[in-house]
């Protein structure tokens, strides 16, 4: 799974982006629509949010440009990411409801917890179809675990980490028997992101995760090769997946 900010640097640059994820064989991609103050996100991602929202982008943009993408990449699954304060103040039935119109799988919203809004946003994506995905850090026990397998859809994301998105010496020790911990205690498959830059962090994550989210380096790549940035993501994420294929 790799990821997007909407607008950033533009929405051209999104879709040939996204062109070359796809052809590089990601299987999802996190569309995410910017928002003033993103807590779970490092300087790299935290600069891309405000970028856009300075070049004027609105939820709307973002809906649409979603809609365009996931009519044009069937062998992509699409998933919104952003914070509750924007679905709050567009509505958050009005804009699951939409989201689903869009053909969006599911929503990540890290700074929602399960209690705060009533059920409301779960109820909506339970209604549209919409799947709430969830995201968890090493620290979170047993029993949130449990109580938040019976509410997400598709998948757990797992952070590799606590702290922010953004570069990571070293991979967590322990962390491959925490996520074999979630998937007991939740079922569900796990998605782990959070530092992963290279396949050799790639290839050591995906000895226990279902899923692998690649999001802070992809927009690295893309600032450091500003001419050639299809064909270098292009690259980067092919190796990557070759490198799976082969272990």
């Amino acid at each position: 799974m790799t990821h997007i900010v909407a607008g950033y640097p533009s929405f051209d640059d999104n879709r040939k982006l996204i062109g070359a994820m796809a052809r590089a064989g990601v299987t999802y991609i996190e569309i995410q629509i910017p928002f003033s103050d993103p807590v779970a996100d490092g300087p790299t991602i935290l600069h891309a949010n405000q970028s856009s929202l300075n070049n004027g982008t609105t939820v709307k943009d973002c809906l649409d440009f979603a809609r365009d993408m996931a009519g044009m990449y069937n062998n992509v699954t699409f998933l919104f990411m952003s914070y509750y304060n924007i679905l709050f103040n567009f509505g958050v039935e009005k804009f699951i409801a939409q989201a689903a119109r869009c053909g969006i799988y599911g929503l990540i919203v890290p700074d929602i917890p399960l209690e705060e809004d009533g059920g409301m946003y779960y109820h909506s994506c339970l209604e549209k179809g919409i799947k709430p995905v969830y995201v968890i850090s090493p620290t979170t026990s047993r029993e949130r675990l449990a109580l938040i397998g019976h509410y997400a859809g598709g998948f757990i994301y797992c952070t590799s980490r606590i702290g922010i998105t953004g570069n990571a010496k070293d991979i967590n020790k322990k962390l491959g028997a925490y996520v074999k911990t979630v998937k007991k205690i939740t079922g569900m498959p796990v998605a782990v992101g959070f530092g992963i830059d290279s396949a050799q962090k790639a290839l050591e994550i995906g000895r226990f995760a279902d899923i692998i989210v690649i999001g802070s380096k992809v927009l690295r790549i893309m600032e450091q090769e500003p001419r050639g940035y299809e064909k270098a993501v292009y690259t980067f994420l092919h190796d990557i997946n070759a490198a799976l294929s082969r272990a």
